[in-house]
């Protein structure tokens, strides 16, 4: 009989040590890591090809819908969610028609969950892609305001908190992030990070650019109707006539 293999993914170990315990009654699946954060479960599913994945939800600094973004819902193995929590997760979950467990975990419910996912692992499992990125736009329609980004580099991962961002550029199909003397790469269009971007902080000032207001100094009007954005570290930025109004709700 051939193994699958499982990574175990949770902040708390009575959490993970029930899954192992469940697991360990049955013979075609093997527990091949464990994690106990966001960052550790990314760092293994960079390096390591498992079968299947069981993925806590409320984690600390990085949590499950986090992890698979990270991924990328095209590259993540067949993920059976964890929650302790019966809130918007499982409302997401019913409509999408992806796996989950409830805490604690009751033995029968988990027979029938792994049993369902150990066959999105044939000729037929490309259906989970789809359900993992509509699950992610559901989330992001209701989740909170990113809190961090994590840069792929070559051969270290890095991550940057939002906040610490002074701002943010639009480079060809990728966005320069801005911190103090640092610049960060990643692919994504400006619309998408607007959206994830808490409205409070971050401002859309250009076409091509947003601005932590944090980091914002003056404004100053110039002679063809535009202002230009002094930042403390001394940058400056235009505010396009076209954005001008993104200013009334601070009014």
């Amino acid at each position: 009989m051939t193994q699958l293999k499982a990574l175990i993914v949770d902040d708390e170990p009575l959490g993970r040590e029930r899954i192992r315990h469940l697991l360990s009654q049955r013979e075609d699946i093997t527990v091949e890591a464990e994690a106990e954060n966001g960052e550790a479960a990314v760092a293994l599913l960079n390096e390591c090809a498992f079968d299947l994945v069981f993925l806590d939800i409320r984690m600390p600094h990085m949590d499950g819908f986090d992890v698979v973004r990270a991924i990328g819902p095209d590259n993540m193995p067949p993920v059976i969610f964890c929650t302790a929590h019966d809130d918007f997760a499982l409302e997401a979950f019913r409509l999408h028609a992806l796996d989950y467990l409830l805490k604690p975990i009751d033995a029968e419910d988990f027979a029938r969950s792994v049993d369902r996912v150990v066959e999105l692992t044939g000729p037929d499992s490309t259906g989970l892609e789809l359900q993992l990125s509509r699950l992610l736009e559901a989330r992001n329609d209701k989740s909170d305001p990113i809190r961090r980004f994590m840069i792929k580099g070559h051969q270290q991962i890095t991550f940057v908190k939002a906040e610490d961002i002074d701002w943010i550029e639009a480079a060809g199909n990728y966005l320069e992030l801005h911190v103090g003397k640092e610049t960060h790469l990643i692919r994504q269009t400006m619309k998408s990070i607007e959206s994830r971007l808490d409205e409070e902080r971050f401002l859309r000032i250009h076409r091509s650019t947003i601005v932590n207001l944090d980091r914002v100094h003056d404004l100053r009007q110039t002679f063809n109707g535009e202002y230009e954005v002094r930042l403390t570290t001394g940058q400056k930025l235009t505010l396009s006539r076209s954005y001008r109004k993104n200013l009334d709700r601070f009014g």
